[in-house]
Order: C-alpha cells, then sequence, then structure tokens
C-alpha cells in the first residue's frame, strides 16, 4: 500500500478536478463510505480506491473540510464497495478461488450486487438533485462511476497481490463475487409488493433464484420508473440512511468451454456417436463421444465435454475417407494451461489415436465459438460418398451396370427415415446423386 502523503496527493487532485465536490462532501457528511464519495467525485483512477478504508476517509475529510458524523455501514453501497478491501472479505475472496482448485493465469471478476442497492441509487439521485442545479444535475450525475466497477478495482486488486491472480480486462477464467444484504432485502420486497403482481419475467427469476430472495433487477427498475419521489420515500430515506450490519459475499469460479475441432474415422460397426441408451440400459459398450473426450477431460480436469459433429453416420455404419468434421466442447475445465503448450493438441492427437481401436481422430486444433456456425455452413454446402452393397432383385449384365456410370445429378425426394422418425419431422428432402461408381 502506499504511504498516506501519496494517497492525500491523489484524494487532492480527484477533489479538485470534480465538478461534484460539494455533493461528495455532503455525502460523506451524511455517512457515505470513502470509496463512494470517490465514485461521486467521478474519481477514475482506480489504483486509488483499493487504499484502506481508513486512511481514504481521513484524506477526504481533510481535503473536504468535513467530518463523517453518522458513523456505520454506507447506505449508498450497502458496505459492499466500503468493505471490498477488508481482511475478512479478501480473505473470502482469495479462499472461494483457491479452494476451487483450477490452474490458471489470469482472470476477469464478475460482481453481482442485490436489487437494494438500485432502490439506494434512486434515493441518492434525488438526493442529489436537492444538492446540485437541477438544470445541470443529469449531466454531473453521469459521470458518477458505477458501483460494480469500483468494487472490481479493489478485488481485483487483491485477487492479484494476495492470491497471485493477475486481474486482466479479458480472461477465460471468470471469479464471480455474489454480494447480499439482508437487512435491507424487504426495501425491494415492499417496494415491487406494493405496485402489484411483479411481471412475468420477474416470477421467472425468482423461481430460478430460489429462496434467495426478492425481485429480479428487471422488476425493480420497472416499479422504479413508475414511482415518484413520495412513493419512493414510502419505502426507503431520502437521502440513503447508513446501516448497520455488513454485506455478506459468496464466492464461485469458472472457466470459460474450451472448443477443440477436428475430424474423426470410425472403423467400428457397434458405435455410436454419442452414448446411447433406451430405458436406462447402455446400447453400446463406448460412443464416438466417449472415444474422443475421455483423454480430453483426464488431461485438463473437466467433468463434461460434448461432441458435435458435421452429420451422423448409423451405429453399424463406418466413417472413412478424410473423416467427419467435429467440435468438442470442453466445459469448466480446472487446469487448461497444458493447452497453452503448442506441442500438446499434436500429443493428445496421438493420444486419443493410441488408446482407441475404434476411432481415428486427426487434425486436432484450438477453435473459437464460431465453429458451430462455420460447421451450419459446412452441412449446407457438403458432398458425402458413400460405399456400399447393393442387392437387386435379379441378375445385372454388365452394359447395365456400367450404364450407371453415366448418369449424374440424379434428382431424388426422401422421406424422413424411420429409423430417426422420432427425433426429426417428417418432411420430404430433396437429395442429388451427383454420380456412380
Amino acid at each position: 500500500m502506499k504511504d498516506r502523503s501519496e494517497i492525500l496527493r491523489s484524494v487532492t487532485a480527484a477533489v479538485k478536478a470534480s465538478r461534484l465536490a460539494k455533493l461528495a462532501s455532503k455525502s460523506l457528511s451524511i455517512g457515505a463510505c470513502a470509496r463512494c464519495c470517490l465514485r461521486i467525485l467521478g474519481c477514475t483512477d482506480f489504483n486509488l480506491y483499493p487504499d484502506e478504508e481508513e486512511v481514504l476517509l481521513s484524506c477526504l475529510e481533510e481535503v473536504m473540510e468535513v467530518k463523517q458524523s453518522q458513523k456505520g455501514v454506507c447506505g449508498l453501497c450497502l458496505g459492499i464497495l466500503q468493505s471490498a478491501g477488508d481482511p475478512a472479505t479478501v480473505a473470502t475472496l482469495i479462499d472461494g478461488y483457491k479452494q476451487a482448485g483450477y490452474e490458471v493465469e489470469d482472470c476477469i471478476l464478475n460482481v453481482s450486487v442485490p436489487t437494494n442497492v438500485r432502490i439506494r441509487q434512486a434515493a441518492f439521485t434525488y438526493f442529489a438533485q436537492d444538492e446540485l442545479d437541477s438544470a445541470e444535475a443529469s449531466d454531473l450525475l453521469s459521470a458518477v462511476v458505477e458501483l460494480k466497477e469500483a468494487v472490481k478495482w479493489v478485488l481485483g486488486y487483491r485477487l492479484e497481490e494476495d492470491g497471485k491472480l493477475p486481474f486482466k480486462a479479458s480472461s477465460a477464467f471468470v471469479v464471480s463475487a455474489q454480494f447480499g444484504h439482508a437487512e435491507t432485502e424487504k426495501e425491494g420486497r415492499e417496494l415491487v409488493g406494493h405496485s402489484g403482481p411483479p411481471s412475468k419475467k420477474g416470477k421467472s427469476h425468482q423461481q430460478k433464484g430460489g429462496s434467495n430472495k426478492g425481485p429480479s433487477q428487471h422488476e425493480v427498475a420497472r416499479v422504479l420508473s413508475q414511482l415518484d419521489r413520495a412513493d419512493l420515500e414510502k419505502h426507503t430515506c431520502i437521502p440513503p440512511q447508513v446501516c448497520s450490519t455488513p454485506p455478506n459475499i459468496t464466492i464461485s469460479c469458472e472457466h470459460k468451454p474450451i472448443y477443440i475441432r477436428g475430424a474423426y474415422q470410425k472403423f467400428s460397426r457397434m458405435l455410436s456417436q454419442s452414448p446411447w441408451s433406451v430405458g436406462g440400459v447402455q446400447m453400446t459398450a463406448s460412443s464416438i463421444q466417449d472415444e474422443i473426450t475421455t483423454p480430453m477431460k483426464e488431461l485438463l480436469h473437466a467433468k463434461e465435454a460434448s461432441l458435435t459433429a458435421a452429420g451422423r453416420e448409423d451405429v453399424d455404419v463406418r466413417m472413412l475417407g478424410d473423416g467427419r468434421p467435429f467440435v468438442i466442447e470442453i466445459r469448466d475445465p480446472k487446469t487448461p494451461l497444458p493447452l497453452k503448450d503448442a506441442a500438446s493438441v499434436p500429443q493428445l492427437e496421438a493420444d486419443i489415436n493410441r488408446r482407441s481401436d475404434d476411432v481415428s481422430v486427426s487434425g486436432l486444433a484450438i477453435a473459437s465459438s464460431s465453429i458451430y456456425e462455420e460447421m451450419k455452413e459446412m452441412e449446407e454446402r457438403k458432398t458425402k460418398m458413400y460405399r456400399c452393397v447393393v442387392w437387386t432383385s435379379r441378375a445385372c449384365s454388365k452394359q447395365e451396370v456400367e450404364a450407371l456410370s453415366d448418369l449424374k445429378d440424379i434428382e431424388l425426394a426422401q422421406w424422413t427415415p424411420l429409423r430417426v422418425l422420432h427425433r426429426r419431422t417428417l418432411l420430404n428432402r430433396p437429395r442429388t446423386v451427383h454420380s456412380l461408381h
């Protein structure tokens, strides 16, 4: 951390540069935390926010010549930003990441705040309009830093400093911090309940969120847009008042999917493309998906992976030639770093081919989610080559067989095959046989 004199210089610069210094000073005097005052000032010096709350507070009081007369949990951020750098919050953050067991190089942060924050923000807006020239209020308030952004600056710094995990603007690994504040939950419930029955979207959010509570962000925003100041003051105070209890925080981690493309050949006539069971009974000992994804899941410590191919063949049909294009989606890999090594993908391909006698893969490469669109386009323009044994009810002469080779671009109308009718619509689809050999 920086020494106080350095912090004081940064705070002084932020106050002098802001057109909202008067509003920040008034907010501080009625209990807003130091970091929220920095937000109100429009301070975008993200290196300032991680400094200790007490030091920031003393510097702001000195520069703005005002004292924080009401002590407690900040009523504007509900203590979320105020406590973001506290040892207990930092310990929960670091422990949550480390206990998840990922081996990664960097991360991005997702921050979720309770709906009650939106209500407090609405109350603060009315308070700000009282303190500012109403004609300029809207324009001036647009400079206030968003709460979640400021929280990311604090947590991201602590994650990098204490957890040795760099916080980046872009990363495949996501650390999510979900905040709650039980003391003010009733504000959201009463607000939405007062406005009448919730919308379908609000209901859906409540069902998915289970018991955790209350209306969705969408529902609260909808109700707030319909309320005037007098109605809002029935549910919360203007300006926002300090709280008595701190927020709670829950940490979860997830790695975005990894996509690997390639092509497979299938040599067995007893192998389905994906796991196949009927009535809970496994119909084949394995599947193409299992043969390809098992080594991938072992390497990357992932629980789930799925195969999407450009079409499929029947269980008892082989797939030869150049193979069938496919993409594997590996979900939430714990150890994605092996794929950083350029030699790892060829090694993975060799491992799959060594372990399976029924399936061979080629051309493995890291892909992005856009590969699905590419495969869809490929499906629409691809041609296939079939090799099969044809039975006829009578013997055919050599001349008749040779005559088939002269036929080109034979147009057929194919009804949906009975074997797939249970999962596909009954349609008459045009097909073209380009040539016979």
